[in-house]
This record gives C-alpha cells, sequence and structure tokens, in this order.
C-alpha cells in the first residue's frame, strides 16, 4: 500500500448543483403547484435561464437540486456570491424575498447550498421572518385655493 492519494481538486469551469431545502415538506406532501412556485423562483434566484436544470427531489424534508450548466457556473457562483454579500442585483434580491414569503406562508424555513467545497449556504429564514406591517400615514395639511 503506498501513501494516501489526495483527491483531485475541482475544476473551478465544471458545473455545480444548487440545493434548496425546504423544512415543511416532503416530496411526497409538497403540493405540485406550490413546488412550481418555488422552482420558479429558484430559477429566478440563481439566473441564467436556458442553462439552469431542474435536477430532482431530494428526501428527508424537500430539497430541489438545480444543476448549472459549465459555461454559467461562474456567473451563477458570482451571483450567490452577491447575494450573500449584499450587493446582488435587483432581479436575485426581488427572487431572494419572493422565497423566504413563500417559505414564511408555508411555515417553513430554508436554505441554498452548492455541492462545491467553497460554495456558501445561503439561509432563508421564512418563518423566522416577521410580517411587513404597514402603518397608516397621518399628515395635517392645508389647501391654498379654490377646490374644485
Amino acid at each position: 500500500m503506498g501513501a494516501p492519494r489526495k483527491p483531485p481538486l475541482r475544476d473551478r469551469s465544471a458545473g455545480c448543483v444548487y440545493q434548496f431545502e425546504i423544512d415543511a415538506y416532503t416530496p411526497q406532501t409538497i403540493p405540485m403547484g406550490r413546488l412550481a412556485q418555488y422552482m420558479g423562483e429558484l430559477a429566478a434566484l440563481l439566473g441564467e435561464k436556458n442553462a439552469v436544470h431542474f435536477s430532482r427531489l431530494t428526501e428527508s424534508s424537500t430539497i430541489l437540486n438545480a444543476r448549472v450548466d459549465r459555461e454559467a457556473a461562474p456567473k451563477v457562483r458570482a451571483r450567490i456570491a452577491g447575494l450573500h454579500g449584499g450587493d446582488a442585483g435587483g432581479d436575485a434580491r426581488r427572487a431572494f424575498k419572493a422565497l423566504n414569503k413563500l417559505l414564511r406562508d408555508d411555515n417553513a424555513v430554508g436554505s441554498l447550498r452548492s455541492d462545491e467545497p467553497e460554495g456558501l449556504t445561503i439561509p432563508f429564514r421564512g418563518r423566522e421572518l416577521a410580517e411587513e406591517a404597514f402603518t397608516s400615514v397621518n399628515q395635517h395639511g392645508s389647501i391654498d385655493g379654490i377646490i374644485t
């Protein structure tokens, strides 16, 4: 027996898989329409719509697996890093908020992670987020002139 070999380094240009976990459902209990909503928002979050593909559902809770083509992986990686760093584009932020709203409505939390060793995990706080409350605005004013 020789010395143990190091595992090969992952090719940064290779495609990757992103996993979005929803803790409120299993693949057997999630309604198909709701699954479609989650998939649509996840696709919007990852961007690169022609290079992101549904791979499979994983057991335990519900884990959506999205495979990203090799050519688009660096762009998706940068998009997710921007989301983590707080400087993501408006469409990525909108999808992030929409996923959190879906999770909150389902009394769930979730996370997004990639299969890359150095990949980020983005938490989705869903049910832990306070419902947005809008208060009324009262402002006193006056009118100068004649009302018609």
